[in-house]
């Protein structure tokens, strides 16, 4: 293979991309405990009719994740530390998407518990 080959990577393009690989798995997983914290809050009552702001602690908990997220991927210092790179825009949309599902997966089984309190999915997932 040829170095000007599309396919073949250097050494400091493979840093890059292993460094904004490691970004976007932590963005991922902190936007998914950020939705998670906030659905797990009742076995079969829906997140949009819960006061989402009425647990201080909690709320407090999801900025500070959220803050040493956007710290750990965007401060170039600590970005070197914890060997993550900048993620660019659309990235973001990524994680976002997966935490959107769990919303959607987890109403869904409420939904289908609140509608059927003997039924497969009650005695399942609802305790």
């Amino acid at each position: 293979l040829e170095p000007e080959d599309p396919c073949v990577y250097i050494d400091t393009e493979q840093v890059e991309i292993y460094n904004e690989s490691q970004s976007a798995w932590f963005m991922t997983l902190v936007m998914c405990q950020f939705f998670h914290v906030f659905v797990v809050r009742s076995r079969s009552m829906s997140f949009f009719h819960r006061n989402l702001f009425y647990n201080a602690q909690t709320i407090y908990g999801v900025v500070c994740s959220v803050a040493i997220m956007v710290i750990v991927s965007y401060v170039p210092a600590v970005q070197f530390g914890f060997q993550t790179g900048t993620l660019q825009g659309l990235i973001w949309l990524v994680p976002f998407g997966f935490a959107i599902f769990i919303l959607a997966w987890t109403e869904w089984i409420k939904w289908n518990i609140r509608n059927n309190d003997d039924g497969w999915w009650a005695v399942t997932f609802g305790w």
